[in-house]
């Protein structure tokens, strides 16, 4: 048996009624809505607050590597100054002549008749050698024998050159005490003339340097 329902209620009220549900489903739907919108804010916010703690955490590696690129430029400018003063001190020591091995070549060279009174050096190599010679007994009209030996043995010393003689003057008689290892005795020394001589030279190495540093200014 079917039954027939009738709805008795006015029109305005079905017709509100049906708003009010329709206004209660848009609420309802906006409500979902912002709250979807709001856990999206919220991921959101977590995710910019991770990736600023990342930023944060580069900033700050990034601060220590340019601290220790920082030590290794202070390394590398200490390493240069280091080795530049090394440098220096190289080409200081190579420049400086060994004057104690020159003097012991000339104490080997000296002839037994020849003395030196004075050896005269100049900054630029320049040298002068003024001594004494006993006047071979050979040659009473020259007798610069020895002095001419000196004068050849000078020459042949590898750090000499330009090497000539200046002056030499022989005088009658000498007047000179013999040394304690002299192989002459004092009166035979005093049947000896003796030459007075100048010899000039240059000491190649410190003419070289000279000759540079006059160059470079």
């Amino acid at each position: 048996m079917n039954r027939l329902q009738i709805n008795l209620l006015p029109l305005e009220i079905l017709e509100k009624r049906k708003a009010e549900k329709i206004i209660s489903l848009i609420v309802l739907g906006a409500a979902g809505l912002f709250a979807v919108v709001f856990l999206a804010f919220l991921y959101s916010s977590t995710l910019v607050g991770t990736e600023v703690d990342k930023l944060e955490e580069l900033r700050a590696e990034n601060a220590r590597y340019e601290i220790e690129i920082s030590k290794i430029g202070d390394f590398e400018s200490s390493k240069i100054y280091v080795e530049e003063r090394h440098q220096l001190v190289n080409e200081a020591v190579s420049r400086k002549y060994s004057w104690s091995k020159w003097l012991n070549n000339i104490s080997l060279l000296i002839p037994n008749e020849v003395w030196l009174d004075s050896i005269d050096t100049k900054p630029n190599g320049d040298v002068t050698f003024s001594g004494t010679a006993l006047a071979d007994t050979g040659s009473r009209q020259l007798g610069q024998k020895s002095v001419a030996k000196w004068l050849v043995r000078l020459s042949e010393l590898d750090d000499m050159t330009d090497v000539w003689l200046d002056s030499s003057t022989k005088s009658d008689g000498a007047r000179r005490e013999p040394a304690p290892d002299d192989p002459l005795t004092e009166e035979e020394l005093r049947k000896r003339d003796l030459v007075n001589f100048r010899i000039k030279a240059r000491i190649a190495p410190l003419a070289e340097d000279a000759a540079g540093v006059g160059g470079k200014t």
